[in-house]
């Protein structure tokens, strides 16, 4: 019912909130958690495109990070060669170092179709309690990057008082 009224023509990680029910808001905000830990464990490659679904497993936000110039490949089935392993060619002229280096340790199932597994869980299940984990850890991070843009022992402040200015205005 909620597929058929929501989401009919397109996926459930994707579909947007229009004129919603209060139980469909709270669905989706269940989602936006699943979104952090949900990453694609490939099989064949060809239901996982490369540059918008997580599948990198432990690689910054599970997705390549330096895009190509001019980049064509669109699916990780492009990636893989006709043995079902990585063609290690086409990984490092199309990504960058650090990219393909990610890519080229990330296991390959082979045949069948590509699956979301939850990351935070080795089996791939997905579990409350490893759920508010990740929550938890994301919450950490950000007070964390707050704090250090944001010093509270005036740092901050005497380092902006060394730059020279002239009317309101940087030298430089």
């Amino acid at each position: 019912m909620l597929k058929g009224r929501y989401y009919h023509d397109s996926e459930f990680l994707e579909c947007t909130r229009r004129r919603a029910s209060l139980t469909w808001r709270a669905i989706l905000a269940g989602r936006d958690v699943l979104k952090k830990g949900l990453i694609r464990r490939i099989g064949d490659g060809s239901h996982t495109r490369i540059w918008e679904d997580r599948w990198i497993p432990q690689h910054f936000d599970g997705k390549p990070i330096v895009p190509q110039e001019g980049h064509v490949l669109t699916h990780v089935d492009q990636l893989i060669s006709e043995s079902g392993q990585w063609n290690e060619d086409v990984v490092r002229m199309s990504f960058s170092g650090i990219d393909a280096d990610a890519i080229l340790r990330t296991p390959i199932g082979g045949r069948g179709e590509d699956i979301w597994a939850w990351e935070p869980e080795r089996h791939g299940f997905y579990s409350v309690k490893s759920a508010y984990k990740l929550l938890d850890a994301t919450k950490q991070q950000l007070q964390d990057e707050a704090a250090v843009g944001s010093s509270g022992d005036d740092t901050w402040r005497r380092i902006w008082k060394l730059a020279p200015r002239s009317g309101g205005r940087w030298l430089g």
